[in-house]
């Protein structure tokens, strides 16, 4: 049985956000959307700095300097400078080009292109500013940057746990130096299989903030578009990267599909569910309870295509696996337990309910051999495979 994808409403969704990104930048600048608007450079205006420019109300970078990089070599026939913000550390970060390190926090400068040299400069009313440039961390088809630091676009994407916990922002530790190459190892293996919702993911996929914190999770964010943001360890396994991908772009995935809501629910989406179970505890929305179902049905997907595959695995990696699948179990049922979920959806997002639904049911009937020989019961909502070990020793050959 094949999990649902809802791909014609994912192609939908997606237009509608492009088409009204496209607009904003053609609005402000002209001439950069004719440079950049050029038939295959669609990833473009699925940048994640762009879509966070307007969600800070086009401040904190410049539109030219989030999309210069974007622009088509051939097309840079002639030398340009245009303004740029650094951020409060100092940093100029110009996403497909790299990080900029300068001793000019919050400030407004200027960047220069030299078409003859192909060269960069960093510049203020004085002259040249002394400057370093990190190079972006890419996936080898370029599609997707691994973040080397903690942006200041970022916060807005934390806040919501920070008013949660009515704490200041807590600034995280990057685990790039640590984890990039087990996240290219995991993107790998979605680049080399024959699953829908793979393609999707790395369609989806444009960025990726792995850090180390003790108090956000993993999560993704609307405003932050394509972005997966991932709490983790400077250990993080090949295991962990494809269930938090499979998750958190989840998450995006469906926000892209929902974006046309009405169609699938026939009650306000922000309505809690403790309106519809009775139970106070119940503090989150239906639409938060619907991601969930989807992203549970994606990550148990991304681990029954991966179980079957032991080859590509070390035992530890595939007793992950195992564990996380098992976890997940647990998951699917939690957002519409004691809910009248005829009362939430309109008659196609019912269907589509039903369709999510009688998947997982099928799949974990399938694994019900493996759920009897590991009787597992997850102690909060984050996997830990160490517990899980400690639980269940791996068996030695």
């Amino acid at each position: 049985m094949r999990a649902p994808n809802f791909t014609k409403d994912y192609t939908k969704g997606l237009t509608k956000i492009l088409k009204s990104v496209k607009i904003a930048v053609l609005q402000e600048e002209e001439t950069l959307f004719h440079l950049i608007d050029v038939e295959g450079n669609e990833r473009a205006f699925q940048e994640p700095f762009l879509l966070l420019y307007y969600a800070h109300n086009k401040t904190g970078a410049t539109l030219w300097q989030i999309l210069f990089g974007y622009i088509p070599k051939e097309r840079l026939i002639q030398s340009v400078q245009f303004k740029v913000q650094s951020d409060k550390r100092g940093r100029i970060y110009l996403p497909k080009i790299g990080c900029f390190k300068t001793d000019y926090p919050s400030s407004k400068l200027y960047f220069e292109y030299n078409c003859l040299t192909k060269s960069y400069q960093i510049k203020n009313q004085n002259g040249v500013v002394a400057t370093s440039l990190v190079p972006n961390l890419r996936t080898a088809n370029q599609q997707t940057t691994f973040y080397a630091f903690e942006h200041d676009y970022f916060e807005i994407a934390f806040k919501p746990y920070n008013r949660l916990n009515k704490k200041a922002h807590k600034p995280t530790n990057p685990l790039y130096q640590y984890n990039f190459g087990t996240f290219n190892r995991a993107y790998k293996l979605l680049q080399h299989t024959n699953c829908n919702y793979f393609e999707m993911l790395l369609h989806a996929l444009t960025g990726v903030y792995n850090f180390h914190s003790d108090h956000y999770p993993s999560f993704s964010d609307r405003r932050c578009y394509g972005i997966a943001f991932l709490s983790g360890t400077r250990k993080d396994s090949v295991v962990y990267f494809l269930v938090e991908l499979a998750q958190q772009t989840g998450h995006t995935i469906f926000n892209t599909i929902l974006q046309n809501r009405q169609d699938y629910f026939a009650i306000d989406i922000h309505t809690p569910r403790s309106a519809l179970t009775n139970n106070a505890d119940d503090n989150s929305h239906v639409y938060d309870a619907f991601h969930g179902l989807y992203t549970a049905v994606k990550v148990a997907e991304t681990l029954d295509y991966f179980i079957k595959k032991p080859q590509l695995f070390s035992d530890s990696e595939n007793h992950e696996i195992k564990g996380r699948l098992l976890a997940n179990s647990h998951r699917y049922k939690m957002g519409f337990y004691r809910m009248d979920v005829n009362r939430v959806f309109s008659a196609k997002g019912l269907l589509n309910y039903q369709k999510l639904d009688n998947y997982l049911q099928s799949l974990y009937h399938k694994h019900a051999k493996l759920l009897a020989e590991f009787p597992y019961v997850p102690d909060g909502v984050v996997f830990n495979f160490s517990k899980f070990l400690k639980q269940f020793p791996l068996k030695k050959k």
